[in-house]
């Protein structure tokens, strides 16, 4: 899913548990909206479903560090949330009873640096609607082939199970890397010896335009 707005948040550097508490609390303002206006929530789309978390973050920061800097930007950008530019979430939403969805790509080009923590915070938005948040990097399971390699998110993802551990490399040293596809094209390698090429990757990971015709 992608964005067409940016939740920006900036205050003085709280602490991770109190943005923690923040979202624990957008969560259950979730769960009391969704009883009190199911068929909103379950006619509801991804835009829907970003600016209610929008909402629902205004009202939780009240008495809180983040308090009334809450703000909806216009704009593509990963995350969808970014607070103090320490901390960020990345909206997901589902129309399915699957907790799993095709997330942003690995090399998160539009995006904000240097954050401390990226959460998600996911919307099953079929009856019976759910919602949960978690690290970002614990719950992306693998990385899926479309027109680029982007990450696959699995919301009910065990530990030591995510594309990180079985790379051999953090989330946070990954996203450092100068070219973090080539990285990945190496383990894709290793773990498919007898695959084809990726063909819609140049020689040093670079994506390549293909003309494409139906015959």
């Amino acid at each position: 899913m992608s964005s067409e707005n940016l939740i920006i948040s900036t205050n003085n550097a709280p602490e991770e548990t109190v943005f923690e508490e923040l979202l624990e609390k957008s969560k259950s303002i979730l769960d009391e909206e969704y009883e009190n206006k199911k068929e909103d929530f379950e006619k509801g789309d991804d835009k829907f479903f970003e600016k209610k978390v929008a909402d629902v973050m205004n009202k939780a920061s009240e008495n809180t560090p983040f308090e009334g800097t809450v703000n909806l930007i216009s704009g593509h950008h990963f995350p969808d949330i970014v607070a103090n530019e320490l901390y960020g979430v990345e909206v997901k939403s589902v129309k399915s009873k699957k907790m799993t969805t095709t997330g942003n790509s690995i090399s998160e080009s539009v995006s904000s640096k240097g954050l401390k923590k990226i959460y998600i915070m996911f919307g099953k938005l079929v009856s019976p609607c759910e919602f949960c948040f978690r690290k970002y990097e614990e719950c992306l399971a693998s990385i899926a082939v479309t027109h680029s390699p982007r990450y696959k998110v699995d919301m009910a993802l065990k530990e030591n199970e995510t594309i990180f551990s079985k790379m051999g490399i953090s989330y946070d040293d990954f996203k450092k890397l100068d070219n973090p596809i080539l990285h990945f094209i190496e383990y894709y390698r290793r773990t498919n010896p007898e695959s084809e090429s990726l063909w819609w990757l140049g020689p040093n990971g670079e994506e390549k335009t293909v003309d494409f015709e139906i015959k």
